[in-house]
């Protein structure tokens, strides 16, 4: 997981900032079809991120464990 630059987690902006609306392109080509998954590949990018987050957890806490860093088993 890279939390700097170019990583998945990164600041993102509130969209109305970008447009008066917060939309983006010609809504009359939008169908409930492309909506549906849209919103599908937006979940699983963010079921990734969360599981990205508990990875990291898991390696930190089993560094903790194995003495690194300040809490100074070793």
């Amino acid at each position: 997981m890279d939390w700097i630059e170019g990583g998945s987690l990164i600041a993102n902006p509130p969209w109305d900032d970008d447009s008066q609306t917060g939309a983006y392109g010609a809504g009359s080509h939008a169908t409930a079809e492309k909506g549906r998954l849209w919103l599908e590949a937006a979940i699983a990018e963010k079921v990734g991120h969360v599981a990205e987050i508990h990875e990291q957890h898991r390696r930190r806490e089993e560094r903790r464990e194995a003495g690194y860093g300040l809490w100074g088993k070793k």
